[in-house]
């Protein structure tokens, strides 16, 4: 289905930060308490889901940085572009990947998969950056240039 980006990323990054204050407190936290106590405890293992965190959020390469990035880039940045920086930084993770079926309204080039901790997400790039982009009100941009001026007498005024 169409996921809403703010509403997906909200909620899939929440979740795997969540898991990590799990993972964390449970498993970690835990095990040094029982080590710090003199308890001999098996070690437990687990699935950390730090590469999915930094997949969705690290700099200059996670999927949130480079959404942002193409804001920046104005006309130049589009969501094909975003899909495809997806698939070139991160096409060969383990975690990144090509849907098995797509459903009739989705472009195979612009859906990838992330597969977080709690599975896999499908998602269709399509107007990514254009609902990334926070566009300045038409009142504002009149406003611009008049305020640029205005700035540069305050600093001259104020600036010793």
């Amino acid at each position: 289905h169409d996921n809403c980006l703010v509403l997906s990323c909200m909620h899939d990054v929440a979740n795997e930060l969540l898991q990590r204050l799990f993972n964390a407190h449970v498993f970690e936290r835990e095990a040094a308490l029982y080590k710090a106590e003199g308890i001999d405890a098996a070690a437990v293992s687990y699935t950390s889901n730090d590469a999915v965190l930094a997949l969705l959020s690290a700099a200059p390469c996670g999927l949130l940085p480079l959404l942002e990035e193409q804001g920046l880039l104005g006309e130049r940045g589009s969501s094909d572009n975003f899909a495809l920086e997806v698939f070139r930084h991160h096409g060969q993770s383990r975690h990144v990947g090509k849907p098995k079926r797509l459903s009739a309204k989705e472009d195979g080039e612009r859906v990838f998969v992330v597969r977080h901790f709690a599975g896999g997400i499908s998602y269709d790039s399509r107007r990514f950056v254009e609902k990334n982009v926070e566009a300045l009100h038409g009142d504002l941009h009149s406003l611009l240039p008049r305020l640029a001026g205005y700035a540069r007498v305050v600093l001259d005024t104020t600036m010793p």
